[in-house]
């Protein structure tokens, strides 16, 4: 469900041009000196304003390589998949630890805050899988360190989460500190441990302390963020208490919702001894704690509330407040203290109701879906105009192109690069050669074709008309070799058994007919896919005489990735309908009488 309303927003409002930290940290530091032969370890390290983001650069390195274009929707499409993990983090925690309609209301929440698009900025922008990133690194660090409660191989492979997890954001060491927090505390409450038990403590504390230390002195300067941040205390309180407060606007919110958290934690505090659940809840609650400290000290010296693209990141904490509340609910004695918890949860519910639905009015009323893709459409024109022109004044006079790249001269170097150009996605790609060969053809002519043939460059298109007696035949030039797997085209007219013919030949003679097994649209164009063969390919097009005209536009290369995203986007809402589907089933299964937490988990 999380994954199809991603891709719906990203099929309607998304585009493949990547946008603004892309092009300096992507391109510039990874993928130019990787397509021009030099080392990408330098740039994978290098800092992105306070961060190191290590894995995003990977993940697009990895992306663009495997599918041969640089393509931002591709990426979309992969940190939906993320989004929905994160997501659902929390609730594979401590599923075992909730009554079965705690359980299902938790899956509700986390699915209902995930789903709507009000973290529309991350669903729409390919570099912030880092906010997916350090959630799952984190958690995963934390849930592996206190599974077991000695040092075995899931402890191993929880201090290599927590090492993966400081390549993603400047707060990936939090992970580290709520480890070093948990374990000294134990340290100190639980003085007559047994041996095991205290040396295990002691290698959490000392493996996570030195963590910590590293994950801090990864921490980049970053001058031109100074206004961002928290100046004083009463803005760094009120950056704080938004966090809590969120879906919420007002700290005020922030005041009440955050009474769960401190619930707990006290009484965690007041116990002699925590069972493994208790364990776990503490290490998250801290690590959230650790997370909304960071973020009101880089962000809370703003006056308006948080930007979209950290939207993620606080609808997980208003899912671990939801299974503070829940908890609280399970341990409460008698019945009118549980009545009372019941009515606290259910103003807890209307509370974040109205807040998400605020929220929604938001994006709605100031139209911001709609404006961020009429921004990338501008970028996307001028970047096209200066390929085509190479005037850099294209891209220097069109205020849109700083949210691609602050300089514009520099953006104009790195679309220069030839390793670069041959990898920009469908939105900027410069269309092939596409020239009828020396022999061979007969009764076509040569067209600019129309807007609503939806050419994003104007190339010379190809129209066949056969006679009543003599049909017509069209065979271009050999496409070169390196062109990608793929060859995309628009035409107008009848491809099937019958009608017209359609094939790349490939320099063995193999004949590759399009991947859409039939096309009908003699008033409409649209648009058919051809393999590449091995070698230089040529496309042959033949029309039997008497047959109507066939129109086909100048053809791109489009790699297997990219149109394999094409393809998945439009599932979006087949995947909205089947997840609530089963998201229902999944309640109808937990309907049924309460029950009380089990034991530790393993």
């Amino acid at each position: 469900m999380i994954v199809g309303a991603r891709w719906m927003l990203v099929a309607r409002y998304g585009s493949d041009l990547p946008f603004h930290d892309q092009w300096y940290a992507e391109a510039g530091d990874v993928l130019r000196p990787h397509w021009s032969g030099g080392s990408v370890w330098p740039g994978l390290w290098r800092a992105n304003n306070e961060h190191r983001t290590v894995w995003t650069r990977l993940l697009a390195l990895g992306l663009a390589d495997l599918d041969g274009q640089w393509n931002a929707r591709t990426q979309m499409m992969v940190n939906a998949g993320l989004a929905a993990l994160a997501a659902l983090a929390v609730p594979a925690l401590f599923w075992r630890s909730l009554p079965r309609w705690g359980l299902a209301l938790v899956l509700v929440v986390a699915t209902t805050g995930a789903a709507l698009p009000l973290a529309w900025e991350a669903a729409l922008w390919g570099f912030l899988s880092q906010f997916q990133l350090l959630v799952l690194f984190g958690l995963a660090h934390l849930a592996l360190t206190w599974a077991t409660g000695h040092c075995g191989w899931r402890w191993w492979l929880g201090a290599l989460a927590g090492v993966a997890v400081l390549g993603t954001m400047a707060s990936g060491f939090a992970s580290a500190l709520a480890c070093v927090a948990l374990a000294g505390w134990r340290l100190l409450r639980e003085r007559t441990a047994d041996a095991p038990t205290r040396r295990f403590l002691l290698a959490t504390l000392g493996v996570n302390l030195a963590l910590a230390l590293a994950g801090f002195a990864l921490v980049a300067p970053a001058p031109h963020h100074a206004a961002m941040r928290a100046h004083s205390l009463f803005t760094f309180l009120r950056g704080a208490l938004r966090v809590f407060a969120w879906p919420e606007t007002s700290p005020v919110f922030g005041v009440a919702l955050v009474l769960p958290f401190v619930t707990i934690v006290t009484a965690g505090l007041l116990r002699r001894r925590l069972e493994r659940p208790d364990v776990l809840l503490g290490a998250v609650l801290a690590w959230f704690g650790a997370q909304a400290v960071a973020l009101a000290l880089a962000r809370g010296g703003e006056p308006w509330p948080f930007p979209p693209r950290y939207h993620d990141l606080l609808a997980l904490g208003l899912v671990l407040g939801l299974v503070c509340l829940l908890r609280l609910q399970v341990v409460l004695p008698g019945p009118r203290a549980k009545f009372a918890g019941g009515v606290v949860l259910t103003g807890w519910l209307l509370v974040v109701g109205h807040g998400w639905a605020g929220r929604y009015e938001e994006i709605r009323v100031n139209r911001l879906l709609e404006q961020r893709a009429a921004l990338q459409a501008t970028q996307a024109d001028a970047v096209r105009a200066y390929l085509s022109s190479g005037n850099r004044a294209t891209l220097v006079d069109e205020p849109a192109t700083r949210f691609l790249h602050q300089d514009a001269n520099q953006l104009a170097e790195l679309l220069g690069n030839a390793g670069l150009r041959a990898h920009l996605p469908p939105a900027v790609r410069l269309p092939l050669r596409f020239e009828p060969a020396a022999t061979g053809g007969r009764h076509f002519e040569a067209f600019l074709p129309p807007p609503e043939a939806e050419q994003i460059y104007r190339a010379a298109a190809w129209r066949l008309t056969p006679t009543a007696t003599e049909s017509a035949r069209f065979a271009s030039e050999p496409l070169p070799a390196t062109a990608l797997p793929l060859l995309r085209l628009r035409l107008r007219g009848e491809v099937r058994p019958g009608a017209a013919s359609l094939l790349a030949v490939d320099e063995n003679g193999t004949a590759h007919a399009p991947l859409e097994r039939a096309v009908v649209s003699p008033g409409r164009w649209k648009t058919v896919t051809l393999p590449h063969g091995a070698g230089p390919t040529r496309i042959v097009i033949e029309v039997p005489a008497g047959a109507a005209p066939l129109e086909v536009t100048t053809p791109c290369d489009m790699g297997r990735l990219t149109w394999l995203t094409e393809k998945a986007l439009r599932l979006g809402r087949s995947l909205v309908l089947a997840g609530a589907i089963l998201l229902g089933g999944t309640l109808l299964a937990f309907a049924g009488p309460h029950r009380a937490a089990t034991g530790p988990e393993s």
